[in-house]
């Protein structure tokens, strides 16, 4: 199946080249757009300029800063998107640290050949489905959208909208008989508590949040 965009997703490494090797792998594996960065201001400088839905970080950077201060700042700057962890640390108080820092998930270095396959296990075995935008709908069941900001209803409308799958805004006004000038400004506020610019990058997140299960999202 063809898709009319891959998923975007911002490698940050200090090691050079197992950077090279990481993006390489994702590239070659199929459907990831990949762009990289070394440190965390460059990192940050990516989530403004390349707007990516999937943040990938080693845990030790060289700057001077950490990849949970990295973390911090992603939040801070009002990044909304996945973030996964790759690290070799196995003690538990490291691990519950990089938990509380803001990521979704973590990665273990060592336990896997293929970073790309690990990150299609860990968004479900329906990764084309996350492309498509084909949701589910446990929408109104987790907490997701409700620990970004979504008030009750926002929440409602997005489950209906999931339910319908998500179609265009023109497209879902007609399917609920809803007025065309609601349902924009509704889309307008989710999207912007999101931080997601576009509709399609919404059904995108709406489906990768079905998928994610691990800490009761």
């Amino acid at each position: 199946m063809a898709f009319e965009e891959n998923l975007t997703v911002l490698l940050v490494d200090d090691d050079v080249p197992l950077l090279g090797i990481l993006a390489k792998d994702f590239r070659n594996k199929g459907g990831f757009d990949v762009i990289t960065a070394t440190s965390t201001n460059e990192a940050l400088a990516q989530l403004i300029n390349a707007r990516p839905e999937l943040v990938i970080l080693d845990l030790y950077l060289k700057d001077g800063l950490d990849g949970l201060v990295c973390i911090q700042k992603m939040r801070e700057h009002g990044y909304k998107g996945l973030i996964f962890m790759l690290t070799g640390e196995t003690m538990p108080e490291v691990l519950e640290q990089v938990i509380k820092a803001g990521v979704d998930d973590y990665i273990t270095k060592g336990e896997f050949r293929s970073l790309a396959d690990e990150i299609k296990r860990l968004l479900g075995l329906h990764f084309e489905s996350i492309l498509s935008g084909r949701p589910l709908n446990r929408i109104s069941e987790g907490g997701y959208f409700r620990s970004r900001g979504l008030r009750q209803d926002e929440i409602g409308f997005l489950a209906k909208y999931a339910a319908l799958g998500c179609p265009r805004e023109k497209n879902f006004s007609s399917m609920t008989g809803l007025d065309a000038s609601y349902v924009w400004k509704t889309m307008k506020s989710i999207r912007d508590k999101l931080g997601i610019d576009s509709t399609p990058k919404l059904a995108r997140i709406v489906t990768m949040v079905e998928f994610m299960g691990r800490r009761g999202i």
